[in-house]
Order: structure tokens, then C-alpha cells, then sequence
């Protein structure tokens, strides 16, 4: 009897295998995850079970943390409620991931796709690192790939290895669509993404039978403003007490130190706390700006850095500070704009605006080859040949060309 007894205690104190872990994803085919189970995934889960270093606590507090903002784009995107798990497993919901093959953010997503659906990818911003705005593209990326594969477990491990790579894999395992087929013609790290989803969904299912308990991760307690005007964020910082390292943690879409805004308005996000504050500055940001730094906009200015003509007609002229600390401009220069028009090359156009082709990107933010018919750019030219410069919208390809052969 003691011998018997001592056999029962032992399996009683095994760890959940098979047969447990089995019967958990057996009960989650109820809500609409089909059943896949393996000796991998069985690994997994039991290493995501075991909680080392706190790892699957951490990611079941930004689970926490971010859930609401994956449920919108999961709900207004007509997709199940376990496409949510997709990026505890890609990257543990980590919305700052940078992938060694470019894909960033939480979900992570390539530049291709981020493009295709939308996001804004340059120089300074980079839309695959916003919660929101990602999860929005993902889940209609994955809604594509649904409708092409009609099933999740093809969509899920297209979503990470792109769907050009897994129908090669399909032909390799002869164009079988059971996914046991498929998955053998996988490699290890192509197994990965499908295999992380099933342990990622079955733990944090499950965390309190497992008895896992979330880390805490506050909520960022702010609100949206915006702007006009590109904000180095140490002029955030000197006018309004708002670190730099908030602002990071705040926007982290922006890839430099910098609220970029180069047409139109950009939204960003600054302490609760601080909204009053930054609205009641917001009109004089144009004065503070353009005497602290030396680009001004719209603003002309002589050599000695004094302001000599007018604001924008949208904006009345203010009585600047007493006592600045100007930097001297050598030449006085002034903004123009500039209309892109059909076969423009940044070539072309440094050519007849005198310049290169490096300060038509470094003055708007460009990468190469962005130039899209119908977007305006800006230049910075000298005063004296502003209205020149502003000719230049006027006038067609040919004569365009006429004026840079002549330069």
C-alpha cells in the first residue's frame, strides 16, 4: 500500500503535459481557435507556464496595458476575439519591437505592409510603433489573408512569414492544406509564430489556473494636442517641463527628438496636466520658435536676425520679447513653396532652386524617392529672388529643363 501511495503522489506531482495541456485547447476550439497541438507546443506552453523572470507576467500586464486599443481594431474589423494573442506571441506586446529584418512595433509589421495599409514610414515617423493606428493595419492585413486561406492556422503563420513564403511551403509539402503537413515543411523558426500563439493563448487563457498574476503597468494618463509647427522637444521641455523621455514614452511614433509637422497639423500626446498649459503657449509658439531657432517660418529676417516683414496673412504680427539671443543668418532667406508636378526629380528641382538634392529631403523630411505628384515641399531661398522662385509653380516640364541646362 505505501509503494502504491508513493506512485500516486508522484504523478499527482508532475506538471501539467499532454493531456492537460491538450484538453485546454480542446476547450478553446469551442470559441473558434482550431484545435493544433504538438510536442512544441506543448514545450512552449510549459515554458511560458513556469514564468521565469517573470516573463509571462510581464507580458500579461502590457496584455493589460494595450487590449483595449487591439479590441476597436479586432471588433471594427470583423475579426475573433484570439487575434489579440498574436502579438503576445510575436513580440510579447512590446509596441517599441525592432526586428533585425526591419519589422517594428508591437505586431511587428514590415515597411511593405505598414505602406500597403496605410501607415506613415519616414524619417521621422514611423506609424508601426502606434498602438492604435498598427493594430488597425494588422487586422486588416490579417483579414486579407483570411479570405485568401480560409483558415486561422495559415493566416496566422502567413501573417509572420508572408504569404509568398508559405505558399512555397504548401507546394513543398505537395500542395496538402492540412496544416500537420505544412508545418513539418516549416523551418524551426517559421514554427515559431503558430506555436508561441497556441502558448501565449492557452497561458494567458488560463493564468489563473495557472496561477500567474499580471505585472503592473500603469496606464498613461494623457491627452491629444496639436500643431502646426515642428516642436523640438527640448523647447517641449524648457516651455512646458515635459522630459524628453515622456514625450518618447508618450509618441512613440516619432523616431526623432522632434514633434515633426511639415504640412498640415500633427496630433501628438503631452501629460493630462500639461493640455491647459500647452494650449494657453500654443499662439505664441511661432514667436518663441522663430527667434530661438534660425528657420524661420514664412518669417524674413535681415543679417542682423531682426524680423523686417510680415507673418503669414492667417496670423497677425506680435511684438516680440524685449531682450533675445538671436544667432546670426548670413543671407536673408525666406520659405517658398512648391507644388510637385508630373516627371519632377529631386535632381531636376535642387537644379532650377539652386541646391542639392540632400537639403530638398533634410527641409521636408524626405526619404529618396517620395517625391508624389501634387505634395508640397518647401525651400529656402534668399529674398531676392523669392518671387523667382515662386515663378516656378507657374511654368511646365520643358521649361523647367530649359532652366537647368542653363544653370
Amino acid at each position: 500500500m505505501i509503494k502504491i501511495a508513493s506512485i500516486i503522489l508522484f504523478f499527482i506531482s508532475l506538471p501539467i503535459y499532454a493531456d492537460g495541456y491538450s484538453d485546454k485547447i480542446r476547450l478553446l476550439g469551442q470559441h473558434g481557435i482550431p484545435y493544433f497541438y504538438n510536442e512544441d507546443v506543448e514545450a512552449n506552453i510549459e515554458k511560458w507556464q513556469k514564468n521565469e523572470n517573470a516573463n509571462t507576467s510581464d507580458i500579461l500586464g502590457r496584455s493589460v496595458l494595450w487590449f483595449h486599443e487591439m479590441e476597436v481594431a479586432q471588433k471594427t474589423n470583423g475579426l475573433p476575439w484570439f487575434i489579440k494573442f498574436i502579438p503576445a506571441a510575436n513580440t510579447g506586446y512590446n509596441h517599441l519591437f525592432d526586428g533585425k529584418d526591419g519589422n517594428k512595433g508591437m505586431w511587428p509589421l514590415s515597411f511593405a505592409i505598414g505602406k500597403k495599409y496605410g501607415l506613415t514610414q519616414n524619417s521621422f515617423i514611423d506609424m508601426r510603433r502606434d498602438v492604435e493606428a498598427s493594430s488597425d493595419a494588422a487586422c486588416k492585413y490579417l483579414s486579407d489573408l483570411h479570405n485568401i486561406y480560409k483558415d486561422w492556422l495559415k493566416t496566422i503563420t502567413a501573417f509572420r512569414i508572408g504569404a509568398i513564403r508559405l505558399n512555397q511551403v504548401i507546394r513543398l509539402a505537395g500542395n496538402s492544406l492540412d496544416f500537420n503537413d505544412i508545418y513539418k515543411q516549416l523551418t524551426p523558426t517559421e514554427r515559431e509564430p503558430i506555436v508561441q500563439f497556441y502558448a501565449a493563448v492557452t497561458v494567458m487563457y488560463f493564468r489563473h489556473e495557472f496561477k500567474l498574476q499580471e505585472t503592473y503597468y500603469p496606464k498613461i494618463n494623457s491627452d491629444t494636442v496639436s500643431t502646426t509647427l515642428s516642436l523640438p522637444y527640448a523647447f517641449l521641455e524648457e516651455k512646458l517641463g515635459i522630459t524628453p523621455t515622456l514625450l518618447k514614452e508618450y509618441n512613440p511614433q516619432f523616431t526623432q527628438e522632434l514633434v515633426p509637422c511639415f504640412l498640415g497639423i500633427t496630433y501628438f500626446r503631452i501629460p493630462v496636466e500639461k493640455k491647459k498649459a500647452y494650449n494657453i503657449l500654443k499662439d505664441s509658439f511661432q514667436i518663441l520658435l522663430n527667434y530661438k531657432e534660425a528657420e524661420p517660418e514664412e518669417i524674413i529676417v535681415d543679417t542682423t536676425g531682426i524680423v523686417v516683414d510680415s507673418f503669414p496673412a492667417n496670423i497677425a504680427p506680435v511684438t516680440p520679447p524685449p531682450v533675445v539671443e538671436v544667432p546670426v543668418i548670413p543671407e536673408s532667406k525666406v520659405w517658398v513653396w512648391y507644388r510637385i508636378k508630373e516627371g519632377d526629380t529631386d535632381a531636376l528641382l535642387a537644379d532650377i532652386f539652386d541646391c542639392s538634392a540632400e537639403n530638398i529631403r533634410m527641409w521636408n523630411g524626405l526619404k529618396n524617392q517620395e517625391l508624389l505628384t501634387n505634395r508640397l515641399i518647401k525651400f529656402y531661398v534668399p529674398i531676392s529672388k523669392a518671387a523667382y522662385y515662386k515663378e516656378l509653380n507657374t511654368i511646365d516640364g520643358p521649361q523647367k529643363t530649359s532652366i537647368a541646362e542653363k544653370d
